[in-house]
């Protein structure tokens, strides 16, 4: 099982490479939101599910595949913009700590709290004693990032957001905190089970796969603007 954006760019990757090895083996992928993928894990209806949380359960082994920031989007324009973040989708600038408050009552697009980014969202504004105004909540990480970046309100956004899309006018990027707050990017299972040769190798592509999208997107320069899908 896996959330429908972080499927939408790992299994395109991860499948090619595991059907070359197993042309037979039968995969069946649920795309559900983070906490349904648990629990399902946990009811023993899927076998894995890889998922980007920012705590799990203690029902649950997993492995790690990639540790991955958290980006707050400001809109092109905002007046807590600053220049120097404009557009830098590759190590973005730290928002000064003694200025998070000054995020309080500014609008915000969340996740929904039964998702990890939605999670994450609700811990940044309880440690930072922010009160945002909440414009609306929705389940799709690309929403929230492809409003904000259109000048709806601020959301954030794990790294992977940034890399599929670009804009004529680019909203600001920053991360948050020191060190910045990021989730961890898992193939969770239940506790206890011994994972077989062919889930192991699909770990293992599903690891490949990040690697090979990070390079493909980072490394080119040649990104499609106003919000296109690279291919």
């Amino acid at each position: 099982g896996i959330p429908q954006t972080l499927g939408s760019y790992l299994l395109p990757y991860t499948l090619e490479n595991f059907r070359e090895l197993y042309p037979k083996f039968e995969i069946i992928v649920q795309e559900l939101s983070n906490q349904q993928l648990l629990e399902r894990v946990l009811n023993n209806s899927l076998d894995l599910c890889c998922i980007g949380f920012p705590k799990i359960p203690k029902e649950i082994d997993y492995v790690v595949l990639k540790q991955e920031k958290i980006v707050m989007v400001l809109p092109p324009n905002h007046p807590l913009g600053d220049e120097k973040a404009k557009g830098k989708i590759i190590n973005p600038y730290p928002f000064p700590v003694d200025r998070m408050k000054q995020l309080s009552h500014e609008k915000f697009i969340l996740l929904t709290q039964s998702q990890g980014m939605g999670s994450v969202c609700r811990q940044i504004f309880e440690k930072y004693d922010i009160t945002p105004d909440v414009f609306m909540e929705t389940r799709n990480i690309e929403t929230a990032y492809r409003l904000a970046a259109s000048g709806i309100a601020i959301t954030f956004t794990p790294e992977v957001c940034m890399l599929y899309f670009r804009y004529d006018d680019e909203p600001y990027y920053y991360t948050i905190g020191v060190p910045p707050f990021q989730r961890s990017v898992v193939m969770a299972f239940k506790r206890g089970r011994l994972l077989s040769n062919t889930e192991k190798d699909f770990i293992n592509f599903t690891k490949a796969a990040i690697c090979d999208f990070e390079k493909r997107h980072i490394m080119d320069t040649d990104i499609p603007k106003k919000g296109t899908a690279l291919s």
